[in-house]
């Protein structure tokens, strides 16, 4: 059975775009177990690319994306809706070399989950600029295209590793 629901996994930084305001402030909606564990996908260019997705608690997800070699980012995942689209708000907390960025940065994504696949797709920047400078005004973009079929870029495609 496929479900499609949008989450923001905060935890693809290496292949989203980023924001730098938040959609929503806290959860909406629970978290989906069926994403939860340690996936194994490919980003744009061929590169191996690993997602640890773990449940922080009801609400809200962990997940650590390794950004090269040496190096995991982790972002907090909090699922919710915007437009009649489910969402997942992913927030970038730091890297496990100690690198932080001085804002919060935001990535936005739609999943679908199908047995032992987890198909990820980004907000567009194509479509929604990442320069929106409020919350209220990433809402407005996002509900004037939301039947724009462009409002999530390409697909992202993994394997559940365990």
């Amino acid at each position: 059975m496929i479900r499609t629901i949008a989450i923001s996994l905060c935890a693809l930084a290496v292949a989203g775009c980023q924001y730098t305001v938040p959609l929503v402030d806290e959860a909406g909606l629970a978290v989906d177990s069926d994403v939860l564990g340690s996936w194994k996908g490919q980003t744009g260019s061929g590169d191996e690319i690993r997602l640890l997705i773990l449940q922080s608690n009801t609400n809200e997800y962990v997940i650590a994306v390794p950004a090269a070699k040496s190096e995991e980012m982790v972002f907090k995942g909090t699922p919710c809706e915007h437009a009649g689209i489910p969402l997942v708000q992913c927030q970038f907390l730091g890297a496990v070399d100690g690198g932080q960025q001085r804002k919060p940065k935001y990535h936005y994504v739609t999943y679908e989950t199908q047995e032992k696949q987890l198909t990820l797709r980004f907000l567009n920047k194509s479509v929604i600029s990442p320069r929106i400078s409020s919350t209220a005004a990433l809402g407005t973009e996002i509900e004037k295209n939301k039947d724009d079929p462009r409002l999530f870029g390409d697909p992202m495609v993994f394997k559940k590793v365990y």
